[in-house]
């Protein structure tokens, strides 16, 4: 799925939830947030917080590859998911914590 605007990367989310049968407040639980910041993310609503969808990215196993246009660089891919998921690993650590 090709994600260009805030409600597709809603759409995405909602439909990885769906697929692994989690709940909202079961994906909020694992998000550390609320059941209505969930359904904000999947509505695509301005001003939801990219800490916030990045950990529900990271749980979701939904790879962000940050290939640029005209980027045939495997490496590169690979250097900017590991970058989003050390992102994400600390924000985790940071909020358990």
């Amino acid at each position: 799925m090709l994600v260009r605007t805030p409600k597709d990367l809603g759409r995405l989310i909602k439909a990885a939830r769906k697929h692994q049968q989690l709940t909202q407040v079961a994906l909020a639980d694992r998000v550390g947030t609320t059941q209505r910041r969930i359904s904000f993310i999947e509505n695509g609503r301005p001003g939801t917080s990219i800490d916030l969808v990045l950990r529900a990215l990271a749980i979701l196993k939904i790879r962000l590859d940050g290939q640029l246009p005209g980027d045939q660089h495997p490496s590169l891919q690979h250097k900017t998911a590991s970058l989003i998921d050390t992102i994400a690993d600390q924000s985790r650590k940071k909020n358990s914590g």
